[in-house]
Formats: structure tokens, sequence, C-alpha cells
């Protein structure tokens, strides 16, 4: 009875631990349509986490200006500190690049800043895209 109830707990502890790696490996979606401040234009986020076996890369692009510019980006987020950076470089236009980093809070949503030539901006706030229940309709 005592080895069945041994096995018992560790299927339990084991099927929780394995849950909790599976989910903390699926990868994550995150837009958002920011309003302008001072010193920041209206951006257009649609950025992807994709986690892998050396880490988590980051990727995607930003629109400013009504998305007449846009941005790819890319970087890697430290799984252990939650904390990311990536590279933001122009499309076309001037070429133009910026920094971005930030941390990805324990709700699941990302906190930004960017720093570029004429942008500067601070704690940008990124939610998780959950897509509708029942797919794509």
């Amino acid at each position: 009875m005592m080895s069945l109830a041994k096995s018992l707990t560790l299927a339990a502890v084991f099927g929780i631990a394995t849950l909790g790696v599976a989910s903390a490996q699926s990868s994550g979606l995150y837009v958002l349509h920011a309003k302008a401040t001072a010193t920041c234009p209206a951006l257009d986020w649609h950025v992807i986490v994709e986690h892998t076996s050396t880490g988590n890369n980051l990727s995607g692009v930003i629109g400013w200006d009504n998305m007449k510019h846009i941005a790819n980006v890319s970087g890697t987020l430290n799984p252990n500190t939650r904390f990311f950076e990536m590279k933001a470089t122009e499309v076309g236009g001037e070429g133009r690049t910026a920094k971005i980093d930030g941390q990805l809070r324990l709700d699941g949503w990302l906190t930004a800043n960017i720093d570029g030539a004429g942008v500067n901006c601070k704690s940008v706030t990124i939610p998780y895209y959950v897509p509708p229940a029942g797919g794509s309709n």
C-alpha cells in the first residue's frame, strides 16, 4: 500500500512539473496599437515569442505613422530573469534603428522601452494575444 501511495505522489508531482514545462514553452503573440505620446509616436506591435531549447527568440514588426513606416524587430528573452532585448531596423525609408528592452511581466504582458533617433518610449505595455474561443470564426 505504501508503494502505491508513493507512486501516486510521484506521478502527481511529475505531472505537475511536466505541465509547467509544457506551458512555459508555448509560443506567444503580442499585439497592440499604442496611441502617440509627447515622445513616442503611435505604434502598431506584432511580436512573436518562440521558445527554443537554447532560449527564447523574439521577432516581428512594429509600424508607425499609420503603418507608413515599418521596422523588423528581433531579439531574445531571458527565461530566468524575464528581461528581453530587441533591435528594430526600419524597412526601406531611412534605415533607422532603435533599441527595445523591457520585461515579461508575471501576468504574461510585456513592458517595453524604445530608444532611437527621435523616439523615446517608456513603459509601453503590450498584451499577450489570446485568440477567441472556437478558432478564427
